[in-house]
């Protein structure tokens, strides 16, 4: 009876999100990897699984790479009088994999503070720099060799926390995490069974991905943290650039039993330890049930919904307002 009502009434098996025609990487000196400028590709979802009705018929994300490798408009150059540049340093969380270009938090933060400019200020223009798969020391170099020379005026660096893993093993344990799996033994003749085996395998993939994220936060890594923000701290200081780091939590287990909160601590010690003004997301997203700020539920990204709360807090921060907690 039970397998009978799982096959009529059960959930259906979601296909997992694609990537057409492919990320458009090209390769640097030093293995070092960028957008193609110019470059167009997608995402596709399962829209059978889109409760939102976000995607359309089709589950097509599209995104547009302009002249400089960064999504969204080209920065003006030069810059014009009486604007303050904004660059925003991420990875696939600030690229915003999943949403639409005008939806990404930087693009939400230029609508927000352009509404809200003070006498003074012609206009914002916000720079959407994450690149996806990218870590700590990959976004403070990409803003040494492309961003520096766009004379930003302000620098939000978006911290994912798995930040100080390197690129190449964030991006395998995400392919490993949307990769389809075959079921195996009774799985493959019983639905009961092949739900039970797909959600044991999210389960310690999670836990595994949780894990190599604990690991980075070893001795050498939290030295590496140190280093790089305090370096790039002192980098901003000597060239009058303002510095804020935001701090995005994974989209897990938003409540006191979230399990990385040693690892968020650790970064807001550091930024404390090197003056670094710096605001942690976890803080907005407890109690939020973490599926509702999912793109998709086969991807963890920040939906629209947390891309708006996100940038909220970023031009509450840069104007100087208070936030209730």
């Amino acid at each position: 009876m039970i397998e009978i009502g799982f096959r009529v009434l059960g959930p259906a098996p979601i296909q997992p999100r694609r990537i057409e025609p492919g990320v458009p990487f090209v390769a640097r000196p030093g293995n070092r990897l960028e957008y193609q400028p110019g470059a167009k590709f997608a995402s596709i979802y399962d829209p059978a699984a889109d409760s939102r009705g976000y995607f359309g018929p089709t589950g097509r994300v599209e995104y547009s790479i302009n002249e400089f490798g960064f999504r969204g408009p080209a920065p003006e150059i030069p810059k014009p009088p009486g604007v303050v540049r904004i660059a925003c340093l991420g990875d696939s969380f600030t690229f915003g994999e999943g949403v639409r270009d005008e939806d990404t938090w930087p693009a939400v933060l230029a609508a927000r503070l352009n509404s809200a400019r003070p006498a003074g200020v012609a206009s914002y223009d916000v720079i959407n720099a994450g690149v996806q798969g990218y870590g700590l020391v990959d976004e403070l170099l990409w803003y040494g060799l492309r961003i520096e020379k766009l004379n930003p005026d302000i620098v939000v660096l978006a911290f994912f926390m798995n930040d100080l893993a390197p690129t190449h093993e964030t991006i395998r344990i995400n392919d490993e995490m949307h990769r389809p799996e075959s079921a195996t033994g009774l799985a493959r003749f019983s639905a009961v069974a092949d739900w039970f085996q797909r959600r044991r395998r999210a389960e310690r993939l999670q836990e595994r991905y949780f894990q190599s994220i604990r690991e980075s936060f070893s001795a050498a890594g939290r030295e590496t943290l140190d280093q790089a923000l305090s370096g790039f701290k002192s980098y901003a200081d000597e060239r009058g650039v303002r510095l804020l780091v935001v701090v995005f939590p994974v989209l897990w287990g938003l409540d006191a039993n979230y399990p990385l909160r040693e690892q968020h601590a650790i970064v807001s010690r550091v930024c404390d330890k090197s003056g670094i003004q710096h605001i942690d997301l976890l803080d907005v997203f407890t109690g939020t049930r973490a599926e509702s700020l999912w793109v998709h539920p086969t991807d963890q990204h920040p939906n629209e919904i947390a891309q708006r709360r996100a940038a909220a807090v970023v031009s509450d921060a840069i104007l100087g307002k208070k936030r209730d907690h």
